[in-house]
């Protein structure tokens, strides 16, 4: 039942982050398209975070799990098994909490990059020189 609940949720996830509108960015003029282009900065740094977070729990949770097992004395006597068995769980949590937002923050970074370059790439449209300008080098303009 697990695994069918997950299953649900990951594909729900993925069809969710499909299924944005579309939005042409032709038709938006120069407030709503650096509006458009913060909100596309704003999910790349998201999916940084997240990645970079994912990252670093999977990566501790992993370490630590391997100083808990080679640890000696790290359990009861009789259980001889105790110290693998803890660092065990804490290897798991951590790839239960890092593959997650990992998994999540990946698709965030990419598409929020691309959202603004793109809104960036439309913002150079509305840079305009006058009609009376000639240009001289890189950014001079001498008017008349």
């Amino acid at each position: 039942m697990k695994r069918v609940i997950i299953f649900i949720f990951a594909f729900g996830l993925a069809l969710n982050l499909m299924a944005q509108n579309k939005i042409n960015l032709d038709t938006l003029d120069i407030g709503q398209l650096n509006h458009y282009k913060d909100k596309a900065v704003a999910m790349r740094n998201t999916g940084r975070v997240l990645t970079l977070s994912g990252v670093g729990v999977f990566a501790s949770g992993f370490i630590i799990g391997i100083i808990m097992w080679n640890t000696p004395g790290n359990g009861p006597p009789e259980d001889p098994h105790g110290a693998l068995l803890g660092a065990f769980y804490v290897t798991c949590l951590g790839g239960l909490v890092g593959i997650p937002c990992i998994a999540v923050g990946i698709p965030l970074w990419a598409v929020g990059g691309s959202r603004k370059a793109k809104a960036e790439l439309t913002l150079q449209k509305f840079n305009i020189v006058s009609e009376n300008s000639m240009a001289i080098g890189l950014g001079i303009t001498i008017r008349f």
